[in-house]
């Protein structure tokens, strides 16, 4: 009995420990079934505490620690779109955001553009109080946006600075072309930003996005530069995880996405293309998507033309609530 016992509250332990990309309410299933298992077992010995079990908790506890800190950078939602002219990225937008709520969020933003070339509309809000009404925010204040095919938007989980309006994403460069919405955690943020501030950049919120944002933008000016070729130079002085979906009303028509350490899907449909946090953000609208690998940074067109097919991968039907 005490040997069965122990072999199940181990394969338990072993799923709680490797728990990096389990969903929160699964990890939540495991860390209960080894703590019953615990109490179970130790409720059968009749001697000393058993020195695995103390192991098994110490584990245990650890581990939700860990993942508690891993969870906060991941559990922002990322959705982005470039489409033809017939599509309203912000119906797609806002659907996506309220897909990716059940990350758990306390702000949410977009900012969007026609693809043949006009002015960025970007609305965003920090819910007020304890309510979880920033995406309602957004939607009523967003109707600017109505008719643009090409835009993204974020979920927030506060981290790198307090909710406030100013804090969401998007965040935009210091011309106000550039728009950036960011999954992660900039390391060598205030070092970067004094590098800025010195160079005569002016900083709106407290958040390592942010400084992203500022460094593509000041390189894209400085050097004469893509918004792509900027974003390559500037992730090199950039320490730390990303996920990023960034636009810009000089080329209206495209999206540049980067990944490093926070996990981006690419979906393919036949006159736009998604990216999103996870596959269920678009998931109504196509199946056929691409993960992106750490390191990578992609340019993104409604027609798909840049992409690398031969890395094509299907989805499963997904409920959305």
């Amino acid at each position: 009995m005490m040997s069965s016992l122990r072999t199940a509250a181990w394969r338990h332990t072993a799923l709680v420990s490797s728990s990096k990309h389990l969903n929160p309410s699964v990890l939540c299933r495991h860390v209960a079934s080894v703590t019953r298992l615990m109490l179970s077992s130790q409720a059968n010995e009749q001697n000393s505490p058993d020195k695995s079990l103390v192991a098994m908790t110490l584990l245990v506890a650890g581990t939700i620690a860990v993942s508690s800190s891993q969870q906060k950078t991941d559990c922002c939602g990322i959705a982005g779109v470039v489409g033809a002219p017939s599509h309203d990225a912000r119906d797609f937008l806002l659907e996506g955001l309220t897909v990716l709520k059940n990350r758990g969020y306390d702000s949410a933003g977009l900012a969007t553009m026609p693809n043949t070339g006009g002015p960025m509309v970007l609305t965003k809000f920090a819910s007020d109080g304890d309510k979880a009404d920033s995406i309602e925010l957004v939607r009523q204040h967003s109707t600017a946006s109505a008719g643009h095919s090409v835009g993204i938007a974020h979920t927030r989980w506060a981290t790198h600075g307090g909710k406030t309006d100013e804090n969401a994403h998007p965040h935009t460069d210091s011309t106000g072309k550039i728009a950036l919405v960011h999954n992660g955690t900039l390391n060598n943020a205030n070092e970067l930003r004094r590098k800025l501030q010195d160079l005569g950049h002016k900083f709106s919120s407290q958040t390592d996005t942010e400084v992203i944002v500022k460094l593509i933008g000041h390189y894209k000016v400085q050097n004469s530069l893509s918004t792509y070729e900027a974003t390559q130079k500037a992730l090199h002085e950039c320490d730390g995880s990303w996920g990023l979906c960034i636009m810009d009303t000089d080329t209206p028509d495209e999206l540049v996405v980067a990944c490093n350490g926070s996990p981006l899907v690419i979906g393919i449909a036949d006159d736009r293309t998604f990216v999103a946090s996870e596959t269920s953000a678009f998931n109504r609208y196509t199946k056929n998507f691409i993960s992106m690998k750490d390191g990578e940074v992609g340019l993104l067109h409604a027609d798909g033309r840049t992409l690398d097919l031969t890395r094509k991968q299907s989805a499963p039907d997904q409920e959305v609530k």
